[in-house]
């Protein structure tokens, strides 16, 4: 896999490309269209991006054996309500099916929000890779399911000139939040939550938190409450996720549930044989105040940090975030997790090449 050649159409910070290098292929060419975006691609993936629209660049890439898509999803995404598909989108798409068909790539993935699998951007995509004679796999995955501590949920395309496209690979048992950001907790910085968020928080611990352990609701029910403990993956890393995050403990047991949080000023819960197992962590994003919070089990109420996000997205460390914020948000919410991208492109080439 190591000799394979890819080409990233829509790179951002650079998430499928480092998944495919964590894979043992080698990246030849991204192609970005904003140079502050492009930047942070260049220090931590190297010289080969392209800063420029799509639209305006040639397919001189020589031979590629890898092309990964992942086309801009704002007017696809449920959390822009109204929003329809542009001409703009379907000039994107139509790069998409250029260089498809002009570099003809064994294998083609593409990664986008689930509603983009109903946009015309998509239908000419998938005419042009079924005019090249590819064979395709559309799926609506799970990013948890692949060891990845989020539950993004995202339309997977891998197709395969002239092969049938394998199977993915069973689902992963799903990794904790939590443990992907433990040893960062005790340096984030404190930071209480504003009154106005308190008002919203005490009726939202009365009537949605729930255990892990006990108490569990339908699974309907589970989603409408945004609640995730723990041992579970974070919800969906989006740009603006944790401009307010906090964190703060909580307890399930029925003497206390319900009645309040304990502040780092304050004293814990009285610990008692009935504590035992039911003291649980939590990141819960709720559509009352429009933030993300997690109960940590240390009692501090702290800010998460762009570098906690991206350990939710996968990123390592070495990974260089810039110092803005926003771009840093933008980056980490907009990204592939490169852990998908890995397993993913591991699952789909190695699978072809043992036949």
């Amino acid at each position: 896999m190591r000799d394979l050649r890819a080409l990233t159409l829509f790179a951002g910070g650079g998430g499928s490309c480092l998944g495919m290098v964590q894979a043992g292929l080698v990246v030849v060419g991204a192609i970005e269209h904003d140079p502050e975006i492009a930047g942070v691609y260049r220090r931590n993936l190297g010289d080969h991006v392209t800063v420029a629209d799509i639209r305006s660049v040639g397919t001189e890439y020589g031979p590629v054996d890898v092309i990964w898509a992942s086309p801009p999803c704002p007017n696809f995404s449920v959390a822009k309500q109204g929003a329809i598909e542009t001409f703009d989108d379907i000039a994107l798409g139509k790069s998409v099916a250029r260089f498809i068909r002009e570099l003809k790539p064994r294998y083609f993935f593409l990664e986008n929000v689930w509603q983009y699998h109903k946009s015309e951007s998509w239908s000419i995509i998938r005419q042009s890779l079924y005019s090249n004679k590819y064979w395709l796999d559309l799926a609506h995955v799970n990013a948890a399911d692949f060891g990845v501590p989020q539950t993004r949920r995202r339309m997977i395309v891998r197709a395969i000139c002239g092969e049938m496209v394998p199977m993915l690979p069973p689902a992963e048992p799903w990794r904790g939040w939590l443990s992907s950001i433990d040893d960062l907790v005790d340096d984030l910085p404190l930071i209480p939550f504003a009154p106005w968020q308190l008002k919203h928080l005490e009726p939202l611990m009365e009537t949605t938190l729930v255990s892990g352990q006990y108490n569990k609701p339908s699974h309907a029910e589970f989603r409408r409450a945004h609640t995730v403990n723990h041992s579970l993956p974070a919800p969906t890393i989006t740009t603006g996720f944790g401009k307010d995050a906090r964190a703060f403990v909580t307890s399930n047991n029925k003497t206390t549930f319900g009645q309040g949080v304990r502040w780092e000023d304050q004293p814990a819960f009285s610990v008692t044989t009935q504590h035992t197992g039911k003291l649980r962590a939590m990141l819960v994003s709720g559509d009352t105040d429009g933030g993300v919070r997690a109960w940590l089990m240390n009692g501090k109420v702290v800010k998460l940090s762009h570098r906690c996000l991206a350990r939710f997205q996968t990123f390592p460390d070495s990974f260089q975030l810039p110092a803005g914020s926003g771009l840093a948000g933008q980056i980490i919410g907009n990204a592939v997790p490169p852990m998908l991208a890995e397993k993913l492109v591991r699952a789909t080439i190695r699978s072809c090449d043992d036949h």
